[in-house]
């Protein structure tokens, strides 16, 4: 069970950190 429970936060990181690169991809161009 636990180790579901670290999946989904690195899973969740894994997302925002994408979602922050792209943000800023966007603005910079």
């Amino acid at each position: 069970m636990r180790k579901l429970m670290i999946l989904v936060v690195l899973t969740a990181l894994s997302a925002c950190a994408t979602v922050d690169g792209v943000g800023r991809d966007v603005s910079a161009g």
